[in-house]
């Protein structure tokens, strides 16, 4: 499966370490392909860089080591073709360009869609349903 991750879901994983988080990196790593915007990288490191400098190595690293496939955003021509509010968010609209099945979120605004063929889910509910 295509797992696309936003970007709170990459920060609590470095700011709740003992959390369900590094489970479901692991997860993905193991099982999955994570997918991740090349926005949601930027977003990461602009909020790391901010309100948490002492993590920026372990930001750089994360990122340089991590396998995962880079996407852009989808384009306006195809943005055409998506719902209005597929459309209106960035990673929703990149997570259908880049023909994900899951997307992991713990933006309400994310939560609260409905994608044909996409699962939209937050952590805990994506490890339900990959032990499901």
């Amino acid at each position: 499966m295509k797992v696309m991750l936003d970007t709170s879901t990459i920060i609590a994983e470095f700011i709740l370490p003992d959390s369900k988080f590094p489970q479901m990196m692991r997860h993905i790593i193991a099982r999955d392909q994570m997918v991740l915007s090349k926005r949601v990288v930027q977003e990461v490191k602009d909020i790391v860089r901010d309100k948490f400098p002492e993590e920026e190595l372990a930001v750089e690293y994360f990122f340089e080591e991590l396998s995962f496939e880079s996407v852009e955003d989808a384009s306006e021509e195809l943005k055409k073709r998506m719902s209005t509010a597929v459309r209106e968010n960035d990673l929703l609209a990149a997570a259908v360009a880049a023909h994900c099945d899951v997307v992991i979120s713990l933006d309400e605004e994310v939560l609260n869609q409905h994608i044909e063929g996409m699962l939209i889910c937050t952590p805990s509910g994506y490890m339900t349903e990959a032990n499901g």
